[in-house]
């Protein structure tokens, strides 16, 4: 049985399909790996350049055989997995048409990093207690592994999963792959470390007493409470939000590789542990935050540069881009005194390099299980003072993609009708007028005289849409079927999406406004891929974009609420 490290080095490592193998038979007593796998015929060459079925896994639960089938996707070299989450959920939807869930390893020859998802609910039990196909769009759960990913939480999962042997369940397998339960250990060793650099300053900290929170006095305050915080408590607590705030937020950059570029570098070709890299520089870690970090936010990331040139370690210039999204702003040049205990920003500098970031934010039925933006939102939220009284509140991701789309739906449909469109509830055009209708019914059987007539009569009802068209577009359930229909109306979708205007008037962090431009984003992405087959003329950067300038507006009573949400877009 291998140990967690030697899972995470399994996971660590460029991607084999040996080692893979052997690693999900050790995992699985139940798994049978083929020696000869199976080619899948008729995948998008444009995205895959081969497909196997390399194995099956068979779980027991409630008495019922379940069937975890185990691909391999080769991805072509010039595809972006994620601008091309579509494209990837539609690959191998025959495949796996018979199956109750799916293990698929997309990765790229040569590439340091690949990518483990698990497909679920392909099956369910309906009314009358029947295991039949799932018709709705299935659940996606994905780790990004390899060489330049912590794998820390993948490797504790199936560790733990390990642990189960021949009694894991689907279940177990959909808890080893749960954002939620990431998302909430995050959150609460976030807390803790905020509580650290609250206590140093303060000599305070919140704790659990008899069942409630109450601040308790560990030591006496640091004497920088006098001249810098003029011994105001929650002018220290803000700070450290902020403080913590744009540090998480400059791993997601960190990530994009965007900070420590080569002079002569592109953008993303940054070091991915710049953070933890500036922190080793510096010889005495008490005046990192006066020497280093300060220098990073103020003189660096919030001023126009010369070819975005910076130096903050001396001798090693590098390029770290200029960002205008009111966080890195300077509220007290005071602050930049500050001292602090050696080991506070090490050990939160090493929380943070044991999980993996990613600076893309899914959709309901797409996850990654890794800290996302969504989380500055969520720790903003939780961590604001009086958040009730303010209305400041985490909503889930399904309730927020659930609005969206249903008010974009509302949108559309009225759209089309003002420009003298009939959206129809069904395939059948319905009419007010009873003459009209006994013309129909008096042409029944003779279908193809009755349109003909119909269609003479009524040539202003020519202009028709079936409002499914629009629900199965927002709700990402299109099929080949709706083809001819989408490529029809396709100009009149990308003219009402760009003209759509939407505003939040109490924008929080973001989430409802970015879950419109994910929403907006996707369907003309998908209305793009119907009219022209594939994606090779998309321009995602210049539409997200023109998203955001042009159609989504936002207010709030909160300044810091409004930041936060700029940052997520930016």
């Amino acid at each position: 049985m291998a140990s967690q490290e030697a899972i995470q080095n399994i996971l660590k490592a460029e991607y084999s399909s040996a080692r893979w193998k052997a690693f999900l038979s050790e995992l699985f007593t139940s798994s049978n790996m083929f020696s000869s796998p199976t080619p899948i015929a008729g995948i998008n060459t444009a995205i895959a350049t081969q497909a196997f079925h390399i194995g099956s896994i068979a779980l027991i639960e409630n008495g019922i055989s379940r069937n975890i089938a185990v691909y391999e996707v080769t991805l072509a070299q010039n595809v972006v997995l994620e601008r091309n989450r579509v494209g990837l959920r539609n690959l191998l939807k025959q495949a796996w048409k018979d199956q109750d869930a799916a293990f698929i390893v997309y990765h790229k020859p040569g590439d340091k990093n690949w990518r483990f998802s698990y497909v679920s609910e392909l099956k369910k039990f309906n009314e009358a207690g029947e295991y039949v196909a799932n018709n709705t769009e299935p659940k996606r759960y994905t780790y990004v592994l390899g060489e330049t990913e912590s794998c820390r939480t993948a490797s504790e999962r199936f560790y733990a999963l390990q642990q189960k042997a021949s009694n894991a369940t689907l279940d177990d397998v959909k808890e080893a792959f749960s954002v939620e339960k990431l998302s909430k250990t995050f959150f609460a060793d976030y807390k803790v470390h905020y509580q650290d650099f609250v206590q140093y300053l303060t000599g305070k900290r919140l704790e659990r007493v008899a069942g409630k929170w109450e601040e308790v006095k560990k030591h006496d305050p640091s004497p920088q409470m006098t001249y810098i915080f003029n011994n105001d408590e929650k002018d220290v607590r803000d700070f450290c939000k902020k403080l913590l705030g744009r540090i998480v937020f400059l791993y997601f950059i960190q990530k994009k590789g965007w900070l420590g570029v080569p002079l002569a570098g592109e953008w993303g070709s940054g070091k991915p542990d710049f953070m933890s890299r500036l922190l080793a520089n510096c010889a005495n870690p008490a005046i990192f935050y006066s020497e280093y970090l300060s220098k990073l936010f103020f003189e660096t990331l919030n001023q126009k540069r010369d070819n975005d040139l910076a130096e903050i370690v001396a001798g090693e210039p590098t390029k770290i881009p200029y960002l205008n999204g009111g966080l890195f702003e300077e509220d007290n040049p005071k602050h930049r005194d500050l001292v602090f205990e050696t080991d506070l920003f090490k050990k939160l500098f090493d929380f943070f390099d044991q999980y993996n970031f990613t600076i893309y934010e899914d959709d309901p039925n797409d996850h990654t299980v890794a800290v996302d933006p969504e989380m500055l939102g969520h720790i903003f939220e939780n961590l604001l003072e009086d958040n009730k009284d303010k209305g400041a509140f985490y909503t889930p991701k399904e309730i927020v993609h659930y609005m969206c789309q249903e008010s974009l739906i509302e949108y559309l449909s009225t759209w089309f009708t003002g420009k003298n469109y009939q959206v129809t509830a069904d395939n059948f055009v319905s009419f007010d007028n009873t003459a009209q209708t006994s013309f129909i019914s008096a042409n029944e059987g003779r279908s193809g005289q009755g349109m003909l007539e119909i269609t003479q009569a009524l040539p202003s009802l020519s202009k028709i849409i079936n409002r499914s068209l629009i629900e199965k577009l927002l709700k990402k359930q299109l099929s080949d079927d709706d083809k001819l229909a989408v490529v029809e109306h396709a100009d009149e979708f990308n003219e009402a999406l760009d003209k759509v205007k939407i505003c939040d008037p109490a924008i929080g962090s973001g989430a409802f406004p970015m879950g419109l431009l994910q929403e907006i984003f996707t369907a003309k992405q998908t209305i793009h891929t119907f009219a022209h087959g594939d994606l090779t003329t998309f321009e995602p950067a210049s539409i997200k974009l023109n998203i955001i300038q042009n159609s989504i507006y936002g207010v709030d009573i909160e300044r810091g609420e409004v930041d936060i949400a700029r940052l997520r877009f930016w």
